[in-house]
């Protein structure tokens, strides 16, 4: 990805052809409800290593 990439007028860029996003965030929390399972909880990480 280039430094000045092709954006979308929120800022989120454009993938041009033949590009792949990889990305990582740091200090994840993540917590969901599924109707009659319960609710579950998640911390750490996404993206590639």
């Amino acid at each position: 990805m280039a430094l000045n990439p092709p954006q979308m007028p929120d800022g989120e860029p454009i993938r041009v052809a033949g590009e792949y996003f990889m990305l990582k965030r740091e200090a994840i929390e993540f917590e969901c409800k599924i109707k009659d399972e319960g609710k579950f909880k998640g911390k750490g990480y996404i993206g590639i290593d």
